[in-house]
């Protein structure tokens, strides 16, 4: 009787002995290699900037701006791309993204897309693709409005 409660007193102890260094290891590891990664901040540029340098040497521009994240302040929605779909019978239309003379953007969030109207002004980050179709592409944006509902809360961000 004593040799199997001491066999399981010696099997209960190396099984919390070795929890104990796994999670130590697991809080070891996860302070080295955090989840989030800090990217550096967007640059700034205009919309009028960047159509420039992609229309007047799109190969500079590219190594300049493309895959970079950007940002524009108090853009003017001055078009809406949309798009339709088929369902329960009726053909339904959707806001697929807005547009600044030839620069068009596509919103990370497609409900705040449908909120967005021409004569809007908005702050936006946005990743630039190059150009697409005779615009350049900014893509995965976050917006924040300055004028006009987005009509998500008080503040009417989409960040």
């Amino acid at each position: 009787m004593k040799t199997r409660l001491g066999l399981l007193f010696l099997c209960l102890s190396s099984v919390l002995v070795v929890a104990l260094v796994l999670a130590t290891d697991f809080s070891k590891a996860s302070a080295s290699n955090p989840i989030y990664k800090i990217e550096s901040p967007p640059v700034e540029v205009t919309v009028s900037e960047l159509c420039a340098a992609y229309f007047n040497d799109p190969a500079t521009a590219g190594s300049t701006y493309q895959s970079k994240r950007l940002l524009f302040t108090e853009v003017e929605v001055t078009g809406i791309m949309a798009g339709n779909y088929y369902s329960g019978g009726q053909t339904q239309s959707f806001k697929i993204s807005f547009t600044n003379g030839r620069t068009r953007f596509e919103l990370r969030d497609p409900l705040i897309m449908q909120s967005i109207e021409v004569g809007y002004i908005l702050n936006i980050v946005g990743e630039c693709r190059g150009i697409s179709r005779e615009s350049v592409l900014i893509f995965d944006c976050w917006v924040e409005s300055v004028f006009g509902d987005l009509g998500i809360g008080e503040l009417s961000t989409g960040y």
